[in-house]
């Protein structure tokens, strides 16, 4: 998953790699499940929550550490200083692959590491989870929270994955920076058939849910602020619940008139030490939530609208079966951000809609 973040200082967009560190033998037997977010820029990779006791278990010490993106992986050779600085690293880069660019942007896209969200999961032996770890991804890790005999931060090797144990709308990131303003598009209400028949559910908006302290409404359901339902309450909450009251009205009320929604107003954020966010402030959004279009739909060649599911564009990454699936869905959201979302984005700047050069004043997620 890539986020869009704002260089400041250099007038320049760059990428934000949001992933998970993962804890594969959490999330079952009574145990909460368990991630900590691992970030990728061009500017650096690194954690930058600390996490050290009980907090960081199963881990002895994870993050409270940004290095240089060419320093990543590498391995500790010196006590690290408690503030910014220079330490001595011995980097571990791959000849084919030099500057891990390629690594990262296949962590951030390994779905199958998001297999603890399965309920079905809670039967896996430990054999069986062994095993798969072993196909995940890895990455080389270290912490100045774990250190030797002679405080020498130590290198292990740790699976890492996709961000959709915990966040697939890369909100998270911005808010840690203090970003004021945001577009979000989200498409997660995905299709299934708990009515009998495939159909947009919104249930299926977990990390939209999490984020505003609200319980799931899935089986099993999630606790509040939660985004799977084997974590512990309200793990990924970020934003004040009595903001989510209008924000869900304006949704299923789009829905009903068969059209995607458009939500402006502001969020107020509360405090996540565990995501390393600071709460009190509000932050302006204009939240974008892809629905069925029947007006869309209606202008669609008669030769293309067959092949359109009605459930479109809410679907699966396993219902890309064509390059022609592709297209559809890449002039979907064109038509409607053009139509629709950047009038409100001007809005959001406080420009005119002829503005063109805006574009680029906000930082923006993605699912």
């Amino acid at each position: 998953t890539i986020f869009t973040a704002r260089d400041i200082s250099q007038n320049l967009p760059f990428s934000i790699f949001q992933t998970d560190i993962i804890a594969p033998y959490t999330g079952r037997e009574n145990k909460s499940l368990v991630t900590f977010p691992l970030e990728h820029t061009p500017l650096y990779t690194g954690t930058a929550p600390g996490y050290s006791g009980s907090s960081a278990a199963p881990y002895h010490g994870v993050g409270d550490v940004l290095v240089s993106s060419f320093a990543w992986p590498s391995v500790p050779l010196e006590s690290i200083a408690s503030d910014s600085g220079w330490s001595n690293l011995r980097l571990q880069p791959d000849l084919l692959n030099y500057g891990s660019l390629t690594k990262v942007a296949s962590l951030a896209t390994s779905f199958m590491s998001d297999w603890q969200s399965l309920p079905v999961s809670a039967n896996y032996s430990t054999c069986h989870i062994a095993g798969m770890e072993k196909l995940l991804p890895d990455a080389t890790l270290w912490s100045p929270l774990h250190t030797d005999e002679n405080g020498v931060p130590v290198a292990s090797r740790v699976p890492v994955g996709d961000p959709g144990l915990s966040d697939d709308l890369g909100h998270i990131p911005l808010l840690r920076r203090g970003v004021r303003k945001m577009l979000v598009y989200d498409s997660a209400a995905i299709h299934d058939n708990v009515t009998g028949h495939e159909a947009v559910n919104l249930c299926e908006m977990t990390y939209m849910m999490a984020a505003f302290g609200v319980a799931g409404c899935l089986s099993p359901p999630n606790k509040p602020g939660a985004s799977d339902w084997n974590m512990k309450e309200n793990y990924m909450r970020v934003f004040d619940p009595a903001d989510f009251g209008p924000f869900w009205d304006t949704i299923k009320a789009h829905l009903e008139l068969g059209e995607p929604a458009v939500y402006k107003g502001k969020l107020t954020v509360v405090d996540n030490p565990y995501l390393g966010i600071k709460g009190g402030w509000e932050v302006e959004v204009v939240w974008v939530t892809l629905l069925p279009s029947q007006s869309w739909r209606s202008a669609l060649p008669g030769t293309v609208a067959p092949f359109v599911s009605d459930f479109f564009p809410n679907v699966k990454v396993t219902d890309f079966q064509s390059r022609m699936m592709m297209a559809v869905m890449s002039q979907f959201a064109s038509w409607f951000t053009t139509s629709k979302v950047a009038e409100a984005v001007q809005a959001l700047l406080g420009r005119g809609h002829n503005d063109l050069s805006t574009a680029s004043q906000i930082s923006t997620v993605d699912v």
